[in-house]
């Protein structure tokens, strides 16, 4: 799923309910929208920084403060009311073309028989609520609009869940492959890994605190036997939030594990290349010494002069070599 660069035709689509009736409306009539005598969720789906939004939220009485924030493009996750409406907010997560992890912000409207949901872009993990709701035994079918508001917040939790334990199987991964072969892991894998786990709490710290304030006041559109199914909500996103601290903690150890192999590497090309230095300086003495070509230098008028200093560096080069490797340093 991707968030499109230009605006889209904003995208209306009503479902209305009871427990003997169900009905899907996608030319609705913006108008007589909180006017509808049965439960009716209505999902706008587009741009929602547009006049357009505006109007629907002016022609659906939203509050001009309710307006404002969600045409504002709000990142943070509140949870409030605003005269007879509800108002929660919380972010979704998606995979863009570059398989960057991205997020987008979800608005949630309750009134007494209405539910407004306001997102960018369609979401498929609405598609298994509407399903539901359109079988006649379905439970959500005999549910007052607050109990859809929480499938639907649940969904997003779960869809955030999934998220986060196939970013811990990819993590297991990585961590399997940088033990057996470190040089072949890049380190900017790791960082987009840390990166992806900041944005995750980021984004799901202000979205407990809305949830914490949700179940601490007591919202009148909100029915007391609802709210322990809403605690349960939150209780999963503290799971979250203790999943991601669990997996920051495995990334910290991998990347030191990383940049320790990396020195350690590093440290093996020195050791080798100081080898090769310590071998190279008594040779390179007795080169440089007959190599000064004074007059009065006896070795230099004897017959196998040159033989016998080649034999002496190559018997000093040997030593040296079996001297490293008794000591272990080849």
């Amino acid at each position: 799923m991707s968030l499109n660069e230009t605006h889209q035709p904003i995208a209306l689509k009503a479902i209305h309910y009871d427990t003997k009736n169900y009905q899907v409306n996608t030319t609705l009539d913006i108008s007589r929208a909180s006017k509808l005598g049965k439960y009716t969720w209505i999902q706008v789906c587009g741009e929602l920084q547009t006049p357009e939004i505006r109007q629907y939220c002016e022609a659906w009485g939203f509050h001009p403060l309710l307006t404002d924030i969600i045409t504002s493009g709000e990142q943070r996750s509140i949870a409030d009311t605003f005269e007879k409406h509800l108002s929660f907010s919380m972010q979704t997560f998606y995979r863009d073309s570059d398989e960057t992890l991205q997020t987008q912000t979800l608005f949630f409207v309750v009134t007494d028989n209405l539910l407004f949901t306001f997102h960018p872009t369609a979401l498929d993990l609405f598609t298994q609520t509407e399903k539901h709701l359109s079988q006649t035994a379905s439970r959500l079918r005999n549910k007052r609009i607050d109990y859809l508001f929480y499938i639907l917040t649940d969904a997003v939790i779960d869809d955030t869940m999934k998220r986060v334990e196939d970013r811990g199987d990819h993590i297991e991964d990585i961590e399997d492959n940088l033990i057996e072969n470190p040089a072949a892991l890049s380190l900017q894998v790791l960082y987009k890994i840390k990166r992806e786990g900041i944005l995750l709490r980021k984004t799901l710290q202000p979205t407990r605190d809305s949830f914490a304030h949700l179940i601490r006041h007591d919202f009148t559109l909100i029915q007391p036997e609802t709210y322990p199914y809403i605690q349960d909500v939150s209780h999963a996103t503290l799971r979250i939030l203790d999943i991601l601290g669990s997996q920051r903690e495995i990334i910290a150890s991998m990347l030191d594990i990383y940049l320790s192999s990396l020195n350690n590497k590093m440290n093996e090309t020195m050791k080798i290349l100081t080898i090769f230095s310590t071998i190279f300086i008594p040779l390179t003495f007795i080169a440089g010494l007959y190599g000064m070509n004074f007059q009065y230098m006896p070795e230099l008028k004897y017959r196998h002069g040159y033989f016998i200093v080649l034999g002496v560096m190559g018997v000093i080069a040997v030593s040296l070599l079996g001297f490293f490797r008794r000591k272990k340093w080849l």
